[in-house]
């Protein structure tokens, strides 16, 4: 659970703004993780809407966040029952209670008095202070990993002394390029890519990263194809001056047909899609 998203897993997540969290009136600490156990209790495939119970609200054993997948597409998430404001409370931030009454149960239960203590009179609302880092570096090809719809890298940030792990989006990237990323700059004609960044923070703690690259963006299909053909082609001539292994020749002319049968599967359906399952 972030400010601004909901994650099904480490690679897919919508919009907070796509769920009935009442994001505009509470801040989640940006400090730790936050995840939640839910149990799922009805999906609606027309409205492609799936609505969640809150089973718990701080899990310590999170390792099938990582693997959980999912066969729908979801567009809305709905927590069917008010948030608990007694589990709530421990990882927010901030909040404003008059906004946040009619999505909340246990409110008072919080800053009730403890029997021998005075009450700790009328809450004062925290105001963040918020910050925007805005920067520009080159990234080598070699430090940055190809996923599924995106590049990342890690850079450290000296205004707040810390690594961010940022991403590029791009539909056309596939995690096989990884295995293939060193003909990028070749074609690209750059060993580097001029990267512009964006960090956000609250109260000097991380709160978001954006990233952007002109040269990621140049990564199309035409220039995958491209790079297919060049590295046959490359691996050919090799082979006649070269005692090459012909199966090893085989395996690669069969990886480049297994990406471009892949990205033809892309085209032709909806990149948007996001799938989870709990």
């Amino acid at each position: 659970m972030e400010n601004d998203r909901v994650l099904f897993n480490p690679q897919l997540s919508i919009k907070i703004g796509q769920t009935n969290v009442p994001f505009k009136n509470l801040r989640f600490k940006t400090n730790e993780d936050i995840y939640w156990k839910v149990q799922i209790v009805e999906y609606n495939s027309t409205e492609k809407s799936l609505k969640v119970k809150i089973i718990d609200y701080q899990i310590s054993d999170y390792a099938d966040f990582k693997r959980q997948i999912t066969n729908k597409e979801i567009e809305r998430l709905v927590f069917v029952e008010k948030f608990d404001f007694l589990k709530l409370h421990p990882l927010l931030m901030s909040f404003t209670k008059g906004k946040l009454n009619e999505h909340i149960i246990n409110f008072e239960e919080v800053f009730k008095p403890v029997q021998g203590k005075p009450s700790i009179g009328p809450i004062k609302p925290h105001v963040p202070i918020i910050k925007e880092i805005t920067d520009g570096f080159h990234v080598n090809f070699k430090d940055a990993h190809f996923m599924l719809g995106y590049v990342t890298f890690t850079k450290r940030i000296k205004e707040i002394d810390k690594k961010v792990d940022f991403q590029i989006f791009n539909d056309h990237i596939l995690p096989e390029f990884e295995n293939i990323k060193y003909w990028f700059p070749k074609k690209l004609k750059t060993k580097n890519f001029f990267v512009k960044v964006i960090v956000s923070t609250i109260d000097n703690q991380l709160n978001k990263a954006t990233a952007t690259s002109r040269e990621i963006d140049q990564i199309t299909p035409d220039l995958i194809e491209s790079i297919k053909y060049l590295r046959t082609i490359t691996l050919t001539r090799e082979s006649k001056h070269k005692d090459v292994d012909k199966s090893l020749l085989l395996q690669m002319i069969f990886f480049h047909k297994s990406i471009l049968t892949i990205l033809k599967g892309m085209f032709s359906s909806n990149l948007s899609r996001i799938y989870w399952r709990f």
